[in-house]
């Protein structure tokens, strides 16, 4: 049994040529996203990044993970407000 198909441009350069040609926008053929905040560091450098962006950018905790005992990383703690969660009262 096959699966769902997929659809792709076998020729992307000519498909947006044809279809620039018919009448289509340009605009209609791409997206247009903003960088992420690393991604624009490296764009324009670290120093200038830094400079311009001074208190713009929050640095969020990173996700647990398993790691050996012997890493250097200091062991995950969830925050104290977690435990107290899951107390149950009397």
């Amino acid at each position: 049994m096959e699966g769902c198909s997929t659809r792709a441009w076998a020729d992307q350069a000519a498909a947006f040529e044809a279809l620039r040609a018919a009448g289509v926008d340009e605009a209609l053929l791409y997206e247009r996203k903003p960088l992420t905040a690393p991604a624009f560091e490296k764009v324009i450098g670290k120093k200038e990044f830094n400079r311009l962006t001074e208190g713009l950018v929050e640095r969020r905790p990173g996700k647990p993970t398993l790691a050996p005992a012997e890493d250097a990383r200091d062991a995950y703690n969830p925050a104290p407000t977690a435990a107290e969660d899951f107390k149950t009262s009397n």
